[in-house]
C-alpha cells in the first residue's frame, strides 16, 4: 500500500500530508484524515522522560532587582544547562559578572 510505504520513508508525516503527497482521486481530504486515524496513522508524540532536576518550594526574593550596578564584581549571576550525548548527562555552568 502506498500509505505504508510513505510511512517508513517519512515516520513523521501527518495524515493530511500524506494525502496531500497521495492525492487519492477516490476519497475526499476529511473522508481520508478521518479513515487513516482510525487505521492508526496518527504520529505519536514522545515526551522527554528524563529529569535532570528536582524542582524545590524554596523562592528566594530578587535582592538586585532596581540596584544600579557602577562596577565590576558586585554581582554575578549564574545558571547551569545539560547536554545529552548518548546516555549520559554532561552540565555545563555559566558564571558571568553583571557589570560587564
Amino acid at each position: 500500500m502506498e500509505a505504508d510505504e510513505l510511512r517508513r520513508e517519512h515516520p513523521g508525516c501527518g495524515v493530511e500530508k500524506m494525502y496531500y503527497t497521495l492525492k487519492p482521486d477516490f476519497i475526499g481530504r476529511d473522508r481520508f484524515v478521518d479513515t487513516f486515524m482510525q487505521l492508526g496513522y496518527r504520529v505519536h508524540k514522545y515526551k522527554n522522560c528524563k529529569r535532570t532536576t528536582i524542582a524545590s518550594k524554596i523562592y528566594y526574593l530578587n535582592l538586585i532587582k532596581g540596584m544600579r550596578i557602577t562596577s565590576p564584581s558586585i554581582v554575578w549571576q549564574s545558571d547551569i544547562t545539560y547536554i545529552d550525548v548518548g546516555d549520559k548527562f554532561y552540565y555545563t555552568v555559566f558564571i558571568l559578572d553583571d557589570y560587564t
